[in-house]
């Protein structure tokens, strides 16, 4: 099981680094009835409008313009909070895009679409 190792590094969003997603488990159901069925079709919906979201351009040039304002202002505003914690938005968004959750999200849907 891989765990969350700590780093040393001033700001606190930098000090731990959180392993890829990588737990698996499976469920046997049996008479479900159409109860599961909507909540399967929901889980399959909602991975693939989260796929959509992740691949999405919008959201990579909303990245490329947070890195580029912090580049920027970083010598004026190294210190401030507010830009502090644009700080840790842009490294919050950088470990979304390393846990490589697209792979995840697309088992999981094709797991619940053999049903």
């Amino acid at each position: 099981m891989l765990m969350a190792e700590l780093l040393p590094g001033p700001e606190p969003w930098n000090r731990v680094r959180i392993p890829k997603a990588g737990s698996r488990s499976a469920v046997t159901v049996k008479n479900g009835g159409a109860a599961l069925d909507l909540c399967i079709a929901a889980v399959i919906k909602e991975c693939h409008l989260l796929t959509l979201s992740l691949k999405s351009q919008t959201l990579d040039a909303e990245v490329d313009v947070l890195c580029a304002v912090l580049y920027s202002n970083h010598n004026r505003m190294g210190h401030h909070k507010p830009h502090l914690a644009l700080k840790q938005v842009e490294q919050c968004l950088k470990r979304l895009k390393n846990m490589n959750l697209e792979d995840s999200i697309q088992d999981l849907s094709e797991l619940f679409s053999s049903k």
